[in-house]
C-alpha cells in the first residue's frame, strides 16, 4: 500500500513540475534590460541540435574515419536547402535523397 501511495505522489509531483516548467514563461515578463539573456535563450535549442548531429555526421561508427562518409556529404545539400527553403519536410527529403544517391553510386 505505500508503494502506491509513493507512485501516485511522483505522478502528481511530476505533474506538478511539468505544468510549472510550462506555465511559467508566461507569467514572467522580463524588463527590456534582458535582451541579451532572450538572445541567447533563443539559440539553445539550435546549439543543442548541433551537438546531438554533428558528431553523428562527422563519426557515424562512432570514430572519425575522414569527411568521405555517406552522412558528412549528404549534410551538404541538406544544409543548402535549410538555407534556401526554410522548410524541415523539404530538407529532410532532400538529406534522404542525398544518403541514398551517394551511398549507392559514390561511396
Amino acid at each position: 500500500m505505500s508503494e502506491e501511495i509513493f507512485l501516485i505522489g511522483i505522478v502528481a509531483f511530476m505533474m506538478v513540475v511539468t505544468y510549472l516548467t510550462r506555465l511559467l514563461p508566461f507569467k514572467i515578463r522580463l524588463p527590456q534590460e534582458a535582451r541579451l539573456l532572450n538572445a541567447v535563450i533563443e539559440y539553445i535549442p539550435v546549439s543543442i541540435i548541433a551537438s546531438i548531429t554533428l558528431p553523428a555526421v562527422i563519426a557515424p561508427a562512432g570514430q572519425f574515419n575522414g569527411l568521405l562518409n555517406a552522412d558528412a556529404l549528404a549534410a551538404i545539400p541538406v544544409a543548402f536547402i535549410a538555407w534556401r527553403t526554410r522548410n524541415l519536410i523539404y530538407s529532410v527529403i532532400g538529406g534522404v535523397i542525398a544518403h541514398i544517391v551517394i551511398q549507392k553510386f559514390f561511396l
